[in-house]
């Protein structure tokens, strides 16, 4: 075999197991059991009972945003949003606050079993117009949801709006129709995590959701 056959092959191989693709996921589903504890391969996170127990650096840039970032093992800053968090308009007003969380998965890499990390939001959250007035009022609900991946399937754990949210217009009047396309707005818009994910029902099955995530 020539050798740029060989690279081309390869080349494919990783793509398979880095590109970007979507991912399904579903409540209630029976998924694979994994014993995250002895996964070695890119844990990099300290993690106590399936929740983040690192240490925490808190945000340089304190005049668009205010909170903490998980430090990595090796003590590297990471990407990763953990506890309350506030977002500001270029004018100081408050954007948006709420918590974050933090949470794993495992998918299978090319050196066998590994982790993957991912925010999600959890608990109340309210987002501000740059007037200072209330945008929306609402709480995302922990939820337990089997994820397909390349090698079985596992689960997450996510935040995801409740129906009963409020949402309001520029002048502080509450807005009370096409709430569920509001609410699918907020979740494509305004759901900063990382790596960038939102929740996409599937019309032809309420129990499905899409996401943007890392495969």
């Amino acid at each position: 075999m020539k050798p740029y056959y060989k690279i081309l092959i390869l080349i494919i191989i990783l793509s398979l197991f880095n590109c970007k693709k979507d991912i399904v996921i579903q409540e209630n589903q029976k998924v694979s059991v994994f014993d995250y504890d002895n996964i070695q391969f890119n844990n990099k996170l300290k993690f106590t009972n399936h929740t983040f127990s690192g240490e925490t650096e808190i945000t340089k840039d304190k005049h668009a945003e205010s909170g903490q970032y998980a430090k990595y093992l090796d003590g590297e800053i990471s990407p990763y949003k953990i506890g309350i968090w506030k977002e500001f308009y270029e004018n100081g007003k408050l954007k948006s606050e709420g918590k974050y969380l933090i949470g794993r998965y495992v998918q299978c890499c090319l050196t066998g079993h590994c982790l993957r990390y991912y925010n999600y939001k959890v608990g109340n959250w309210k987002h501000y117009f740059p007037n200072g007035t209330l945008k929306l009022n609402g709480n995302y609900s922990l939820k337990k949801l089997a994820i397909e991946t390349n090698c079985g399937g596992d689960f997450i754990k996510y935040g995801i709006l409740d129906s009963d949210a409020k949402y309001y217009d520029d002048k502080g009047n509450r807005l009370k129709e096409n709430t569920e396309k509001l609410k699918l707005n907020y979740e494509k818009e305004y759901t900063h995590t990382y790596p960038k994910m939102y929740l996409i029902p599937d019309p032809e099955n309420d129990n499905i959701i899409l996401t943007e995530f890392d495969k």
